[in-house]
């Protein structure tokens, strides 16, 4: 009597484990054994699912986030009669990259089977398990995969211990808006290098400070000359996270520097970055490091400005160049256009805003073989590990990966350059209004340089960006030092952090 109540016990026991597997990896037909796993597929030669639906998590939020769902609607479209559909949700970036370990790891219920997130964290989620090599599914689906279809820059950053963890889905940088109706009314154009910065700010300074300068409001076509109070051409906030982002970085390598070394730690601590630091700081504090070089008529930064009054500023014309993502370029461009599409008082038109993007503004040597390039970022689809405990599934979230890089030209109307080599030079692309409008303002693909194989994130991209905010800091901890002084803090900081979670 014992043992057989032993075996029904038993037998509970295991329909209770396999049933908690099937729930927690949310339906599917096989487990997690791709070698088991016995495909269907259709006439056109597309995989069969017993109704799966994907639960996807991403980074990408308003705006771009509308473009992004246009395009997953277009794969649920297609593969509406395969089993297979797709639930894309977008989340905040901090509470994405807060909850996405703890989820996998206490509640695979709701976990996600895919990620779509920043490449310069794949290395750091494949090296901790976070998410899973993705190759093998796409062979099973018969859709395998070609890295030189990718633009090397971003594939290249896919790559753990030589498995590609990732599909690449755009690349991005941080871009300039420049109020070029300001600049031409005032006989300037926008600048393309270190040294036109300076001249145009000075010229913008001295017009001002001698009620010369020509400005007018986003709510107005009127011009007026005269003297604005609070006048700071450039805008270089550093509360938020986009200039700190994005201008150390490209600073960096525009003067033959990288963001990471071989061994996966940080490459930034170096003279010319320094000095570029020295030269930004410089700009607010209204002195001449290196008189030999640059000569300032007055403060180009304000000091302590925040991030949430810089768009009010902007159109006020209390600022002339303000940094922003490429997400907000569309909503920009449309939020100036009726001040570029009416005339002002003498009949004549400005286009309002341009995009100014930053290759070759940081470079000493505008002519260096570096000079142009510029820190990019890449989104990617990644499996996670969880999902890949049940294969069909995996498979599924492969398929999706790869058909929305491959299909990601509505996708790029936020504001993105595609990863997919195909996409970047065909004509459905050129053509699109979007495209001639902004997104190839950005920059050139090409010349984006990105962090680099290393899973210390926080100590190579992070520290970074603290040493930027540390060097703009009114805070009289730091007035008092040099920009080298925080550089080199910054630096060992980020190493003594290396070295002990290397001792973990």
């Amino acid at each position: 009597m014992k043992k057989f109540l032993l075996r029904i016990l038993c037998a509970i026991l295991s329909a209770v484990t396999c049933l908690s597997l099937f729930t927690a990896c949310g339906g599917g037909n096989n487990g997690g054994k791709l070698d088991d796993l016995d495909l269907r597929f259709d006439e056109n030669g597309d995989p069969i699912f017993n109704d799966i639906t994907l639960n996807v998590w991403s980074v990408i939020g308003l705006p771009d986030n509308v473009y992004l769902n246009r395009v997953a609607e277009s794969f649920n479209d297609y593969y509406k009669n395969n089993g297979v559909k797709v639930v894309v949700r977008s989340m905040n970036e901090s509470n994405f990259y807060k909850s996405l370990p703890s989820t996998l790891r206490t509640d695979k219920k709701n976990a996600p089977d895919m990620v779509l997130y920043h490449s310069e964290r794949l290395t750091y989620f494949a090296s901790s398990g976070i998410i899973a090599p993705i190759e093998k599914y796409l062979t099973a689906a018969k859709n395998p995969i070609d890295r030189n279809d990718y633009l090397p820059n971003v594939i290249s950053e896919c790559v753990y211990k030589n498995d590609l963890y990732g599909i690449p889905l755009d690349e991005h940088a941080g871009v300039y808006f420049a109020r070029n109706d300001v600049l031409e009314k005032n006989g300037l154009s926008v600048p393309t290098t270190l040294q036109e910065l300076v001249n145009v700010c000075n010229t913008l300074i001295t017009l001002n400070r001698n009620s010369r300068l020509w400005y007018r409001t986003l709510n107005s076509q009127e011009w007026k000359k005269g003297k604005l109070e609070n006048f700071y051409p450039l805008s270089m906030e550093y509360d938020n996270g986009i200039a700190t982002g994005w201008i150390p970085e490209t600073a960096l390598l525009q003067n033959g520097g990288s963001m990471s070394t071989a061994d996966g730690k940080p490459g930034w601590n170096n003279d010319n970055l320094a000095k570029i630091l020295q030269i930004i700081r410089d700009w607010w504090k209204g002195e001449n490091s290196y008189p030999d070089e640059f000569t300032y008529s007055g403060a180009f930064i304000q000091k302590d400005a925040q991030n949430s009054t810089m768009w009010q500023r902007f159109a006020d014309c209390n600022t002339v160049f303000a940094m922003e993502g490429p997400w907000q370029i569309e909503t920009k461009l449309n939020e100036f256009k009726e001040l570029s599409d009416k005339e002002d008082q003498d009949g004549n038109k400005y286009q309002a805003v341009e995009i100014m993007n930053l290759s070759k503004l940081f470079a000493l040597d505008p002519t260096a073989s570096y000079a142009d390039k510029v820190y990019g970022v890449g989104h990617v689809f990644s499996l996670t590990s969880v999902c890949t405990e049940n294969a069909e599934r995996a498979v599924a979230a492969a398929i999706f990966a790869k058909f929305m890089s491959e299909n990601s030209i509505n996708y790029l109307q936020g504001g993105h350059l595609p990863a997919y080599k195909k996409t970047l030079a065909s004509e459905e692309l050129k053509s699109k209004d979007f495209y001639n409008r902004y997104v190839k303002k950005i920059c050139d693909p090409t010349t984006l340089e990105f962090l680099g194989n290393t899973k210390n994130f926080t100590e190579v991209y992070e520290e970074l960006k603290s040493a930027f905010s540390d060097n703009l800091s009114t805070q009289s901890s730091f007035v008092s030092l040099t920009a080298e002084n925080i550089l080199q803090q910054r630096y060992k900081t980020a190493l003594d952090a290396i070295s002990a979670n290397e001792d973990l």
